[in-house]
């Protein structure tokens, strides 16, 4: 039995070096190297060693421990009882009465795994981070300073503006320059631009302004092209002066224009013929504009929201936000529309007043 304590009290220590290993070296040093790793894999064979049955060279599966301090198989073990009445390993007196589980041992393969997983883990983890130390990285890097890194190399990437392309347009009574590679505007005594609007695909750009027209350029034609040849592809004369352009975003071909008059005009770029949507007034005030892909709403100075199908000049609906005289008694004649937007799903639009009053209007039959 002396020899079979010794035996017992040698493997226990071993079991629980490795345990008291694996936590002191689950942050292994920053410095891997291939020796390192082959020392680490060896130690690793080592523990599987003493986790083979001695009887079929296996990984233990359901421990059993001997009176005399040997672990096996059950299986194993009772088969060779079965024969035998001796331990395999030091041929000491043994029966099936002197097994006992080794719980111990049944919870060392879960524990070994997730020892080794930690140490993969931590060894990649140590790799990567060497690696990215190499691209200016260190550990502990707050995540909040690649905002800052962001930030400060798209504010300090530009520090000036370089023409690209100019544009000089004279006619018979008017001249200005554009220069079109950004919206900036050349203003002179008796000319002004008001509005510069690209279309859907960014190709065409369109001009508008006290001139009474309104002219497409094409973008690249302006950028690549001797200035000599920079002439509108279309030129649409207005009555009156134009203060704003929009582009449609679903059909290329229409753009639309506000002027002095109170007048909303949708032109086709390609035939170059106006439709004039009339009933709403616009004299002094900006009282919104918005467009959707069937429907145009417009603001008042009445007060009141119009709306106008594409396709008729006549207003479809109108929404007037307030009488006259509301309940306190104060005159509201004086109010007028001051924005319109519509909701993208198309029949639902949000419009405000100079009274301050916001509504959310739907269409309705």
């Amino acid at each position: 039995m002396g020899g079979g304590s010794t035996s017992f009290g040698a493997m226990v220590p071993k079991v629980k070096s490795e345990l008291v290993d694996s936590s002191a070296e689950a942050p292994p040093s920053p410095a891997i190297t291939p020796s390192r790793l082959f020392q680490e894999s060896e130690k690793e064979q080592k523990v599987d060693k003493d986790m083979l049955c001695p009887i079929c060279m296996q990984i233990i599966k359901d421990a059993f421990l001997t009176a005399c301090g040997h672990s096996f198989c059950y299986m194993c073990i009772v088969t060779h009882l079965q024969n035998k009445s001796d331990c395999p390993c030091c041929s000491h007196f043994l029966t099936a009465n002197h097994l006992y589980p080794n719980f111990l041992l049944n919870k060392f393969n879960d524990l070994q795994d997730c020892y080794l997983q930690k140490r993969r883990y931590w060894t990649r983890h140590t790799l990567e981070q060497q690696e990215r130390g190499s691209h200016g990285y260190r550990e502990g890097y707050p995540e909040g300073l690649e905002d800052f890194q962001s930030v400060l190399s798209t504010f300090t990437r530009y520090s000036r503006m370089r023409v690209v392309a100019e544009l000089r347009h004279e006619d018979v009574f008017h001249s200005a320059n554009i220069v079109s590679s950004l919206p900036v505007l050349y203003l002179k005594k008796s000319f002004l631009y008001c509005s510069i609007e690209f279309d859907r695909d960014d190709e065409l750009f369109a001009t508008a302004g006290v001139s009474r027209r309104i002219k497409i350029f094409e973008f690249s034609t302006v950028v690549n092209e001797p200035a000599d040849v920079h002439c509108p592809t279309a030129e649409m004369s207005a009555r009156s002066k134009l203060s704003c352009l929009s582009w449609n975003r679903y059909a290329k071909s229409q753009i639309a224009s506000s002027d002095y008059e109170g007048i909303v005009t949708i032109w086709d770029v390609t035939t170059r013929q106006p439709r004039m949507f009339r009933g709403h007034k616009n004299e002094k005030n900006f009282v919104g504009l918005t467009a959707n892909s069937e429907y145009i709403a417009c603001g008042s100075e009445t007060n009141e929201v119009f709306v106008y199908h594409k396709a008729i000049s006549k207003p479809a609906a109108r929404h007037r936000f307030s009488p006259d005289v509301d309940e306190t008694g104060e005159d509201t004649s004086s109010h007028f529309i001051s924005s319109v937007c519509w909701k993208s799903d198309g029949s639902t639009m949000v419009t405000a007043n100079s009274q301050g009053t916001i509504k959310v209007l739907v269409l309705a039959p």
